[in-house]
């Protein structure tokens, strides 16, 4: 699973059931990452309900590195792969296997592989990051489950409120509404079939212009990152399909002047025109299709023998994805915002900012150690070698070269003999290991 955006690329890796899942970004903003904060919100995306959750349960700690790359993985702990061994060849209907064994051939559809809900995880690391970087700029991303079949919760076309804003830090639920979805579930559960729904999402504090036309909109941005959650099968922003049966004059939001500001009187285009923020509150809602993996009998076919054949999913999965899709959408949502925002120069960081300022030195000295101890693991190795071939430890064109180097990449003229005296503690060290 790969994205590239204006500013910030990323690669989701492994499966369902491989040791360990991760993901590897580059284009973030540096940033002292409060990892109990994140570690809160990982717990949200983690199966806790036996009624509507699959009863895999995994730790989700994530190992993080942040400096030029931010990586996070996580191992996989809690693997069944025997709960699969009766399906080989067999496709799963509306699973990803059909399409996999169209594209290469394969036979073997373990765990959903690639394509598994699993790699929501290592998003999430990523996504809860870009949250705490954009809370820091006074930007919050918060969703909510706002229907499960036909049960429906809270709306933010009826104007958001403080509880369905304050759910990304309580719960997953709206703020009404969460016991008839409960019950929805649980029906579906019982009849060991499943069910979708829909979750909506409301971001506030963005500044307007932030997006663009064309390939830059803003809408096409967090579009994409969606489109990646298994199971998403429809994004639409502001009032959505409600709009097509609208006239002009009713999904049209008029202008206003209030206190002497300019303000935009209603929300039905969910905060974006022309594929850019308008200083509205942006408003998407994202539908997710019924889990596929049911225990009821269905239709497949084998695909070695080219027979039909009848199956029943065994394993462990959720009656429904929807609540545990929550902060996966906060984390795709949020990507994609600090991605635009970076890229329309609207994102700078407070110059004066002392905390903020210790703070990146602070993540810029832990990079620091982590590459001298990868240089004196390199520096060991060259002694054992020189101690081999029977070579000096000292030499000095060799030194001298290197700090010609380091001088040379400084990128200000002040720094090039700073660079060059720091250099000769780290290879005055160096020559330590060597012997």
């Amino acid at each position: 699973m790969k994205w590239k955006g204006d500013s910030i690329s990323f690669e989701v890796y492994g499966t369902s059931h491989a040791p360990e899942v991760g993901v590897r970004a580059t284009g973030l903003p540096k940033v002292a990452l409060d990892e109990e904060a994140l570690s809160r919100f990982m717990e949200r995306r983690k199966a806790k309900n036996a009624v509507y959750s699959t009863k895999r349960v995994e730790a989700d700690a994530p190992e993080i590195e942040i400096g030029e790359i931010f990586s996070a993985v996580i191992k996989n702990s809690n693997v069944r792969s025997g709960d699969y061994s009766d399906l080989y060849g067999v496709p799963r209907p509306s699973h990803a296997d059909y399409a996999a064994y169209l594209s290469d051939g394969r036979l073997d559809f373990t765990g959903g592989g690639e394509f598994s809900g699993r790699l929501t995880a290592p998003l999430c690391a990523l996504g809860g990051a870009a949250k705490q970087i954009l809370r820091e700029k006074g930007i919050a991303v918060s969703a909510w489950v706002s229907a499960i079949g036909n049960a429906v919760g809270a709306n933010y076309r009826a104007g958001l409120t403080e509880e369905m804003l304050s759910a990304g830090e309580k719960g997953v639920w709206a703020p009404v509404g969460e016991e008839e979805m409960l019950s929805e579930i649980e029906r579906a559960a019982a009849e060991k079939d499943s069910v979708g729904g829909e979750v909506q999402c409301a971001v506030t504090g963005l500044p307007g212009a932030v997006g663009g036309g064309s390939f830059g909109s803003l809408e096409g941005k967090i579009s994409s990152l969606c489109y990646l959650i298994p199971a998403v099968k429809g994004v639409s922003f502001g009032a959505g399909f409600a709009l097509p049966r609208m006239r002009g004059s009713q999904a049209n939001d008029p202008f206003a002047i209030e206190n002497g500001a300019i303000k935009i009187v209603k929300n039905d285009a969910g905060g974006i025109n022309g594929g850019l923020s308008n200083g509205n509150p942006l408003t998407l809602s994202v539908a997710f299709r019924p889990t596929p993996s049911i225990g009821k009998e269905q239709r497949s076919v084998d695909l070695v023998k080219k027979v039909e054949r009848a199956i029943e999913i065994k394993g462990r999965h959720d009656a429904c994805i929807v609540p545990r899709a929550v902060p996966v959408v906060e984390a795709a949502v949020a990507i994609a915002v600090l991605d635009a925002l970076l890229e329309s120069g609207k994102f700078k960081s407070a110059p004066n900012d002392l905390e903020t300022l210790r703070a990146e030195i602070d993540q810029t000295d832990k990079e620091i150690c982590r590459l001298l101890s990868a240089r004196y693991k390199v520096v060991r190795e060259i002694g054992e070698v020189k101690k081999q071939k029977g070579l000096p430890v000292l030499n000095e064109g060799r030194e001298k070269a290197v700090l010609e180097k380091v001088r040379a990449r400084a990128s200000r003229a002040d720094e090039a003999d700073a660079f060059a005296e720091v250099y000769k503690t780290i290879m005055a060290e160096a020559k330590k290991l060597e012997k």
